[in-house]
Formats: structure tokens, sequence, C-alpha cells
């Protein structure tokens, strides 16, 4: 399901002037500032979710070592249809591309050692 998505994309912007491209060039450009910063963003909107739609979360604030307990504890019907997680998807990546874009920028013009890891 991912890949064929992908390749109709590659095929619809192929020869696409720069514009349609800067988008994408953007987050290639920042991979890791990307994933940095989505992990914590992903989870404050599940713990978010979590509370609106159940209530409470507790099951979200424990540490991964106790993952195993943490499914144990997941109240019944817990889970987001494919609307809910598209939703938080584009959402992610529509308030992460500001960031992404100003560190793009800073990368540029900033020439010390850590910048080209992150």
């Amino acid at each position: 399901m991912t890949l064929g998505p992908a390749f109709l994309l590659l095929a619809f912007l192929d020869g696409a002037s720069e514009g349609k491209w800067r988008a994408a060039r953007i987050f290639g450009s920042v991979p890791l500032f990307y994933y940095l910063l989505h992990l914590p963003l992903l989870h404050g909107a599940a713990v978010l979710l979590s509370y609106l739609k159940y209530g409470s979360a507790a099951w979200l604030l424990r540490g991964p070592i106790f993952l195993s307990a943490m499914t144990k504890s997941l109240p019944a019907g817990y889970g987001y249809g494919l609307p809910v997680v598209y939703g938080v998807w584009i959402g992610s990546v529509v308030l992460l591309y500001p960031l992404c874009r100003w560190y793009a920028g800073v990368r540029r013009r900033r020439r010390e050692w850590i910048f080209p890891y992150l």
C-alpha cells in the first residue's frame, strides 16, 4: 500500500517544476530533525486523544519498561479508525513543516560541526 502511492506520486511529479518539490525537499534535507520532533508530537497527540475519548491516558504515560503491562491495561475498544490516523499524520506533517523549513535554513547558513548530523 505504501509503495504504490509513492510510485504514482513520483510519476506525477517527474519533470515537474521546482515549486512542486519544495516541501519534499525541505523534509528530505532535515530527516533526523523531523524524526526527533515527530516522536514527542505524536505521543502528545495520542495522550490528548486518549483523554478526550477515554477520560484517561495512564497507559500511555508509563515508561517503555512497562509495555507488557500497558497492553493489559488498555480500555476496551482502544484504538482509532483510519480517518483519525490519517488526520493525525497529515496534521503532524503540516505542523512540523515550518520548523523543518526554519531548520533547513539554519543548516544552510551555519557551518558548525553538528548541523550535518541533524
